[in-house]
């Protein structure tokens, strides 16, 4: 048929591979006969199907690539088939792609036909789906995950999420080896609003904390939590308050109509610890907390700014995605928090200023309303006060290893330099008072001719 033929209607289209005009640039197109006397006499099965099948085409193409780059490797001598993949192949993937493709072509779990409509057709994706172990990989099919139009962040999600779950399950089975030893910290956990402390005794923590959503629709409750801090917190009393930037000045205000603003404390994360807000199209590296106090502060003085190296910035969020970096909080309650003390945290969360707290030598009265959520935090804060959970950072993160080079100033004499052209000068940017062996180096010569 030529291709100026016109197409009558009810006839069908199929683009020819391969078969293009070099003169004219136009793509020939094929008319199969009409299938019945109707100009369409599909069903919508049949398009369902024909789409399903039209749509394994491009998993089955991802397969057979596979394959054959196998077969190839095998036959080829040695350093042949990385040359031909570099040279003959370098339009289409790389060698690494290569050898993830094949991977994926011997994973007998994505090569079965029975579950060959579900995958996607996206090499990527597959090659997270093979790196599944088998235990994951029969959970994400039993539980719809694997769906042809999930995305590499879906199985990222799915495997936090099962890896968060073995957490849970790891936890609360160290808690229950504690028998009747978790008993003596527990009564003073709640699952319950903190709304009923108000009904309570009142002027008995010595520093309290909250942590509570950071989104607009919860504001109102900073307003509920500041009547109960206002109650609980005796005089001169200090509150740590972990407030997202967006809704900052917001939380402030209603957190400032019952406790006395302070200042506001800032950690600065270095490294990739970066949060995107992408709702003010801000790149952030930074957390603030905001110091209230019932009264007037009358402790030492605070200085408002940690610098947290990168290589003590990875995120914690073994059982939450809202849970808080446990040296995080370290850094700033280790000023407020003394043996002894009474520390009321209003919404535990996942336990973790209860565990510092304890750590700290405190005791700690709080309150949580999400059954799961608490008995998370019953049994991190009930590790820690048996001395069985994990270790606070107070030693491997002491911040004053971490410390910035000072040029001196102008006229002044040659600076010495280490080996690695470092100043040797250097001050200490945290928050940490020296430890008794930093505190017994003497000063060398150029800072005591400094000062």
């Amino acid at each position: 048929m030529d291709s100026n033929t016109p197409i009558s209607e009810g006839t069908a289209l199929t683009t020819l591979p391969d078969v293009t005009d070099t003169k004219t640039r136009k793509v020939k197109v094929m008319a199969s006969k009409p299938t019945g006397s109707r100009p369409n006499a599909r069903t919508e099965d049949d398009y369902v199907k024909l789409v399903i099948e039209a749509w394994q085409v491009a998993v089955v193409g991802i397969l057979e690539s596979g394959r054959w780059l196998s077969e190839a490797r095998a036959n080829m001598p040695h350093g042949q088939w990385r040359a031909m993949v570099d040279t003959k192949l370098r339009r289409l993937f790389k060698h690494e792609t290569a050898r993830r493709l094949i991977k994926i072509a011997q994973d007998e779990r994505i090569t079965n036909a029975s579950i060959r409509s579900l995958l996607p057709p996206h090499w990527r994706v597959l090659w997270e789906l093979h790196r599944l172990s088998d235990e994951d990989f029969e959970a994400a099919r039993a539980a719809g995950i694997i769906h042809p139009d999930m995305k590499c962040k879906d199985v990222a999600r799915f495997k936090k999420t099962r890896e968060r779950e073995r957490n849970v399950a790891k936890l609360h089975a160290a808690h229950a080896a504690l028998g009747a030893g978790a008993s003596t910290i527990v009564g003073n956990l709640h699952n319950q609003d903190c709304v009923r402390a108000l009904d309570g005794p009142g002027n008995f923590a010595d520093a309290a904390t909250i942590d509570l959503s950071y989104a607009k629709v919860d504001l109102p409750f900073y307003d509920v939590a500041g009547r109960v801090l206002a109650h609980v917190m005796k005089d001169g009393a200090s509150l740590l308050a972990w407030i997202g930037q967006v809704y900052y000045l917001d939380a402030l205000n209603l957190l400032r109509e019952h406790l006395n603003f302070q200042f506001p404390l800032v950690h600065v994360l270095l490294g990739n610890r970066r949060q995107q807000i992408i709702s003010q199209k801000v790149s952030t590296n930074s957390k603030h907390v905001a110091w209230f106090v019932k009264g007037r502060y009358q402790g030492p003085l605070i200085r408002d700014t940690i610098i947290v190296p990168s290589s003590l910035c990875e995120p914690e969020k073994n059982y939450h995605d809202w849970q808080q970096h446990e040296s995080d909080a370290h850094d700033w309650m280790s000023y407020f928090v003394h043996e002894g003390d009474c520390v009321f945290d209003l919404a535990l969360g996942t336990g973790t200023f209860g565990v510092v707290a304890v750590k700290l030598g405190a005791r700690i009265v709080g309150y949580e309303i999400e059954k799961a959520t608490y008995d998370i935090a019953v049994a991190r804060i009930s590790l820690a006060h048996s001395g069985l959970g994990s270790r606070t950072s107070e030693g491997e993160r002491r911040l004053l290893n971490f410390v910035a080079p000072r040029r001196p100033p102008l006229g002044s004499p040659p600076n010495r330099r280490s080996g690695n052209g470092v100043p040797l000068i250097r001050r200490p940017l945290t928050a940490f008072r020296p430890l008794p062996s930093q505190r017994s180096k003497p000063r060398d010569a150029w800072s005591r001719s400094r000062r």
